[in-house]
């Protein structure tokens, strides 16, 4: 039960609109492949990781973590749901780093379909994927005192 969708990135173009169309209120069956150009090559992607950053009609702002499929510039995002939580026009950064550079592509855009029963149900919020996770992998070491060290004079 998955809806995929693609889309080309070109480092030195301007925003792009797309055809993508999510709905409002669905989750976990949107993966977007990210195909990252530069003078139309891939793009490199050894040794770096990329973020997405969604930006809704609200101003509110999600940031998740892209997987990288392939190092000849493919990613992979899995929208978990909260980048969609609102309808209208979204519009989406892709930011690649490598040590403290930073990269951003072209901007693109895409849509959300408002679903009339879900509109007072959802939430909209500001979101942080990548830290929402790396804070559960914290939480979920367990006991730090288990782990303390006691020195002796």
């Amino acid at each position: 039960m998955r809806k995929e969708y693609s889309v080309d990135l070109e480092l030195f173009d301007n925003i792009k609109h797309t055809n993508i169309l999510y709905v409002q209120g669905d989750s976990e069956v949107y993966p977007l492949t990210i195909n990252l150009r530069k003078h139309g090559m891939p793009f490199d992607l050894t040794g770096k990781t990329a973020t997405l950053t969604v930006t809704k009609m609200s101003g509110a702002v999600v940031v998740g973590e892209c997987e990288i499929k392939d190092i000849d510039g493919v990613l992979v995002y899995n929208f978990k749901g909260n980048e969609i939580t609102e309808g209208g026009k979204v519009s989406v950064l892709v930011q690649v780093y490598e040590g403290n550079k930073r990269l951003t592509f072209q901007e693109f855009v895409f849509h959300v379909k408002s679903t009339k029963d879900l509109n007072e149900s959802i939430k909209v919020t500001d979101e942080f994927n990548v830290l929402t996770d790396l804070i559960d992998s914290v939480e979920n070491i367990g006991d730090w005192k288990d782990y303390k060290i006691e020195l002796e004079d």
